[in-house]
């Protein structure tokens, strides 16, 4: 601006020139005690002179992203406090840790930690127990533990296993344990053609190994005598080891048979005419491609002789083991 109209001479103490030096200097006293405004309690005070840190008590809007509300005649020593509607903060203005657990929205219930369950980026999301758990494994019957270096589940096992431990320093693992089936009662044949024994049965997987071990109470109404037989998938091999008592002297054998469909054990037992006689079968049944079903049947050597197998003391344990 121009000083007194450039007239030095009119630079009186009432004169024009006189007030704008004193504007001039207010305005620099502006801006010094604006430099050395520090972020003391983040005031806005009522006057630059009030040192009893009153504050003004107003309402801020925004309007097209920008800050918008003219505040008039604040009452002495009142706080400002900025209600902010829809204005977006950059994530940049905001200190490291400066955002408190109190400022974070409620959870909606118990029981819930905050992640993502849902398939890629996103926001945070609340996450049930069973769903972080899902995360691990998430098919029925597996179990979660721990490896060595995190915790992974162990898939279902087959029908029949035990879960086991293996020790310290060592994973858990399902294991094969022996399965009894008890005659419930007699079953007899006069028929030369093998005959399942109802309830020796039991169902066998592909590619597997089992020992099975029968024991029975048999007889036969001539000296003719009876035999067991297999009837096990195609492809199977079994090792027999059959023991009988009660024949004119006590019958042994040891045999391999490959199997498809049925098959004799060539021994004949119980040749004395008699119920008393006892059979002791013991095998290793090794199955190939294909899964079905183990039974155990007998037979009359002569047909027309009736064979019998009793209930009181017969039955069948087997156990996978590979």
């Amino acid at each position: 601006m121009g000083l007194g109209d450039s007239n030095y001479h009119e630079g009186g103490k009432k004169s024009r020139f006189d007030f704008e030096v004193k504007t001039l200097q207010a305005l620099q006293k502006i801006r010094d005690l604006l430099a050395a405004a520090s972020d003391d309690d983040e005031k806005v005070k009522t006057s630059i002179a009030d040192t009893t840190a009153g504050y003004l008590n107003d309402k801020v809007t925004v309007t097209a992203g920008v800050l918008d509300k003219s505040i008039t005649s604040p009452g002495a020593n009142e706080k400002l406090n900025l209600t902010i509607a829809a204005l977006g903060v950059s994530t940049g203005l905001i200190a490291n840790d400066a955002v408190t657990y109190a400022k974070i929205q409620n959870i909606s219930t118990t029981q819930r930690i905050l992640g993502r369950n849902t398939a890629s980026t996103g926001d945070t999301e609340e996450v049930t127990i069973s769903q972080a758990i899902d995360w691990i494994g998430s098919t029925q019957g597996q179990i979660i533990y721990r490896g060595s270096t995190a915790w992974v589940a162990l898939s279902p096992g087959t029908a029949g296993q035990v879960l086991q431990t293996n020790g310290a320093a060592n994973n858990p693992s399902w294991a094969n344990t022996l399965q009894y089936i008890s005659l419930a009662n007699n079953v007899t044949t006069t028929s030369s053609s093998a005959a399942t024994i109802t309830g020796m049965t039991f169902s066998v997987a592909a590619n597997a190994e089992y020992l099975v071990e029968f024991s029975c109470r048999n007889g036969c109404t001539a000296v003719n005598g009876m035999r067991f037989a297999l009837s096990v998938p195609t492809g199977t091999t079994t090792g027999v080891n059959l023991i009988a008592f009660g024949g004119s002297t006590v019958a042994q054998i040891q045999t391999g048979i490959s199997v498809s469909g049925s098959v004799d054990i060539s021994q004949t037992v119980s040749t004395l005419n008699t119920s008393a006689a006892s059979t002791l079968l013991k095998m290793k049944v090794k199955t190939g491609g294909n899964s079905g079903t183990f039974q155990l049947q007998f037979r009359s050597f002569t047909g027309g002789d009736t064979s019998t197998i009793f209930a009181e003391t017969t039955y069948m344990s087997y156990i996978r083991i590979a």
